[in-house]
């Protein structure tokens, strides 16, 4: 069973050999197609109760203490991977919540962010969960009616290059073996023009509407401090903006380093960002 946008809906077809469409998910244009009909007779009723965008107008909710049912959700074509010559950015995973939480918890880390420092108990409802849930359009927090308007990844090192250099007052110690740290974008629209309509077909806005619309980007991003002063963030960033720029046609993209995050700042300047103002 896969779940993808579509740009034109499909009714269900009677050949047993034939992929087979949930008619109310392709109603709000995401089709959720299943292989055959032997498939759709023994997965539509747990598609119904979980994931049925057409029977929840096209925001899908996954009830607390069920994450894994997101991985229903989260199919292929939701998960994008860019690499750069050092690194990977994937999909954010369950399996990677003990090495976030290892870096929401850090005071270094902290210190760097605008939401401070987090109560352990909250991290996975403020952070993991809302990284994985982005991948998913018709998720609430991945934009709902609006369409996909942020992007989660997990970075991950993909050369020996990257090595740990245990920093002296991090709090735990991560290696290399996973998820090191992550780069968000979320997307701000000013025309509801541009959003999908339940019952139509969706076609992504050009260039031209989107600047018109006063679309932009806005990056966040963050590493363990064991990476820091390798330059990986600007190998990151410079990968990212080719997504941002030639795939999402989004024409400009904002950083907000808070005001004390000087080496953030610095490297904003170095990639030719302007600086337009603080608080």
């Amino acid at each position: 069973m896969s779940q993808d946008l579509h740009e034109t809906a499909s009714e269900p077809s009677s050949a047993s050999s034939s992929p087979l469409t949930c008619p109310l998910c392709a109603h709000v244009d995401l089709a959720v197609i299943f292989c055959n009909e032997s498939c759709f007779h023994a997965g539509i009723m747990i598609h119904r109760k979980l994931g049925c965008a057409g029977e929840q107008g096209r925001s899908l909710v996954v009830q607390e203490g069920r994450e894994t049912e997101l991985y229903h959700l989260c199919t292929p074509g939701c998960q994008i991977a860019i690499d750069s010559a050092r690194l990977r950015l994937r999909a954010v995973r369950l399996s990677d919540h003990d090495r976030i939480r290892a870096i929401k918890c850090d005071p270094l880390v902290n210190r760097s962010q605008l939401y401070g420092s987090p109560p352990p108990p909250f991290i996975f409802h403020m952070f993991t969960r809302r990284y994985i849930e982005s991948l998913v359009p018709a998720c609430r927090t991945g934009g709902g009616t609006a369409g996909r308007t942020s992007y989660v990844f997990a970075v991950e090192p993909r050369s020996e290059e990257v090595r740990p250099r245990r920093h002296a007052e991090a709090r735990e110690h991560l290696d290399a073996s996973g998820y090191i740290g992550n780069l968000g974008i979320d997307i701000e629209c000013g025309s509801a023009s541009l959003a999908p309509r339940v019952g139509e077909p969706f076609f992504y806005p050009s260039a031209d509407d989107l600047d018109q619309a006063g679309a932009h980007a806005s990056l966040y991003y963050e590493l363990h401090p064991n990476f820091w002063g390798q330059g990986l963030m600007t190998e990151l960033i410079l990968a990212v903006l080719g997504f941002i720029f030639d795939t999402l046609l989004i024409p400009s993209v904002i950083v907000d380093p808070v005001s004390t995050n000087t080496a953030s700042i610095r490297l904003a300047e170095r990639l030719g960002f302007a600086l337009v103002g603080g608080l």
